[in-house]
């Protein structure tokens, strides 16, 4: 894997024709996440930014923490699947992939987007974003329940434990033997339990808030 970032991108870019002229265009690292490189392009000559993402099989946080890089291919299978149900500009259009490199570009949000947490911090409360988000979660949850083709696009659940599971219920239940009881059925509730597609990280930093909608970004 070639290793991208904001050093390096637009000569990657230019090389593999992405952008046409890269003396034009300019790479900004986009910060608050631990798991990937992301880096917003602007090509420059009146050309709309784009994203573009790179997982990292070590993540950047104090303790020690892995999980392999493939697990990028399952975001990528989440957001077709998405941009197949929802309304346009619910979620980032996939631009291209990159298997070798482990890397993606979608379509950036417009610029004068804003965190949604940033905003719930700042005490602005608009009722309508959880409305909408809501809906959004039902829509998500009815049109994949029983759906066997989504299953088996994104059945393997290994990358879900190295990021979801061993990190935290594991790591309570080495120090916590108390509580393991209810820690392991917390385990194994995801393997046991599968009607429909679920969003790990469905959260207000994951929702960026603009003058066309929302986005929800990170899957």
């Amino acid at each position: 894997m070639h290793l991208i970032d904001e050093t390096n991108v637009l000569t990657y870019l230019a090389d593999n024709g992405r952008i046409s002229d890269p003396s034009q265009a300019t790479a900004t690292f986009l910060s608050g996440g631990v798991s990937n490189v992301v880096l917003r392009i602007s090509p420059g000559a009146n050309q709309p930014d784009f994203i573009v993402k790179q997982v990292r099989e070590q993540l950047r946080t104090p303790d020690p923490w892995f999980s392999r890089p493939a697990r990028i291919f399952n975001e990528i299978e989440v957001l077709k699947i998405l941009a197949d149900l929802l309304e346009h500009g619910t979620v980032p259009l996939i631009l291209f992939e990159d298997r070798d490199n482990f890397l993606f570009a979608m379509q950036a949000v417009p610029a004068d987007h804003h965190v949604w947490k940033a905003q719930l911090l700042n005490g602005e409360a608009d009722l309508e974003i959880p409305r909408r988000l809501g809906s959004i979660l039902a829509t998500v949850h009815r049109e994949t329940w029983g759906d066997e083709s989504v299953a088996a696009r994104l059945g393997d659940l290994t990358m879900f434990d190295e990021l979801r599971l061993d990190p935290y219920y594991r790591r309570l239940w080495r120090d916590h033997p108390d509580d393991r009881d209810a820690l392991q059925r917390l385990i194994e509730d995801p393997h046991n339990n599968r009607s429909c597609l679920v969003l790990g990280d469905f959260s207000p930093k994951n929702i960026l808030v603009h003058s066309q909608g929302i986005t929800v970004v990170d899957f």
